[in-house]
């Protein structure tokens, strides 16, 4: 997944382990979009959503990767922008290509 947005021109890509750590580097740096897995060990994809909502605004938007163990509705209702159920779609790449130029613009 990494080579993939490694395509697109001017970003880099920051991955940790967990939901836990993903929280701490919010809390210290910014970022133009969280890409989140449901199951990951110590904190879930969705409960890194929900505390990214007691950060301070701005926060960024956040894509969430699903087996299908949980409904989009669901996930989104959370604080989600949007939902890719594995395997994953062509779509994902193009739309982190629109979320980070939508942040990097302020919009």
């Amino acid at each position: 997944l990494q080579s993939q947005f490694d395509l697109i021109q001017n970003t880099s890509v920051t991955c940790v382990p967990n939901g836990s750590h993903a929280l701490e580097l919010l809390k210290v740096k910014k970022f133009d979009l969280v890409i989140t897995d449901i199951e990951m060990p110590i904190m879930t994809g969705l409960q890194l959503i929900a505390a990214m909502a007691l950060l301070p605004e701005p926060r960024p938007p956040v894509v969430v990767l699903s087996a299908g163990a949980h409904s989009p509705a669901e996930i989104i209702a959370l604080g989600a922008v949007s939902y890719f159920e594995k395997p994953f779609v062509q779509g994902l790449v193009e739309l982190v290509r629109v979320l980070v130029a939508a942040a990097r613009a302020g919009v």
